[in-house]
């Protein structure tokens, strides 16, 4: 699995030759909640600033993760 968190163009020349390889994942937005989440130490799930965006690709992750086994 590849995680990007880079500019459009990169994503898309990612996109392009890894595609074969590894599923892309869209890019992890820079929400200051998931920061938050990890200095407290609970899981943005539980978090009382959820990021809907971050929990949606997280959901997806672990559905692809799932799928491998």
């Amino acid at each position: 699995m590849i995680f990007v968190s880079m500019d459009k163009r990169t994503l898309n020349t990612l996109e392009e030759y890894l595609q074969e390889v590894a599923p892309i994942f869209p890019p992890i937005t820079r929400a200051t909640a998931i920061a938050e989440a990890s200095e407290s130490g609970e899981p943005l799930a539980l978090s009382s600033k959820k990021h809907k965006k971050s929990l949606e690709l997280f959901d997806l992750l672990a559905t692809k993760i799932e799928e491998l086994s």
